[in-house]
């Protein structure tokens, strides 16, 4: 309608398969799609892509070969087979299955009765879930007990730009990562965190 481009990332796997690609409901070649190889295979790669309407695409090939005329092409000739031969599609559905057994067991033993935890959110997308807390006092002391078991947690407050207007205690939460955690491995930090939590109530509380 108004000759606008979108422009999206690749990352966010609907674990439901509800929701379609921005691009299966584009009409005009409006949507373009930006992202890497980093989270559905491996960093190292250092592999990036962009899915263009094909009429952009001449466009874009050119200007890539001005600003860009020695990129290391072994690689990318490798994950091109290994998207044309149909191992790409077999991974992301493994991988698919893999996040959504993790995401399960995160939820099913993520422990309720945390002082001032904002219950655990659904989560139908994505490889990271937050936990609000109710102030930064508490975000540290929870992630200072998790530490001293061994399980590493990441602060929300740490996300936020230094100058937002948003109130410290409005940024507090816990950012908890299960794409690389085997199911075992989540239920034993979680049982530690239980522990390490109940054995400090009167710090958290």
């Amino acid at each position: 309608k108004r000759q606008a481009w979108r422009v999206g990332g690749v990352g966010a796997e609907f674990f439901n398969g509800l929701l379609a690609p921005l691009a299966a409901l584009d009409r005009q070649g409006r949507v373009l799609y930006v992202g890497t190889f980093c989270k559905i295979a491996f960093p190292a790669l250092r592999l990036g892509y962009l899915v263009l309407p094909l009429a952009l695409a001449p466009l874009f090939a050119r200007r890539r070969a001005l600003d860009m005329r020695h990129s290391e092409i072994g690689t990318q000739a490798v994950m091109a087979e290994f998207i044309a031969t149909g191992h790409f599609q077999r991974h992301i559905r493994t991988m698919r299955r893999a996040a959504r057994s993790r995401r399960d067991a995160l939820l099913a033993g993520w422990p309720e009765d945390v002082p001032g935890c904002a219950p655990v959110p659904a989560v139908n997308a994505g490889l990271h879930l937050c936990v609000r807390v109710d102030s930064l006092a508490r975000e540290r002391a929870l992630i200072a007990a998790a530490n001293q078991v061994g399980v590493e947690l990441n602060g929300l407050s740490n996300y936020w730009l230094a100058d937002s207007e948003t109130p410290l205690d409005d940024r507090a939460g816990l950012v908890l990562g299960f794409a690389s955690v085997p199911e075992p491995d989540i239920a034993k930090a979680l049982q530690m965190l239980r522990q390490a939590w109940g054995a400090n109530q009167q710090v958290l509380s």
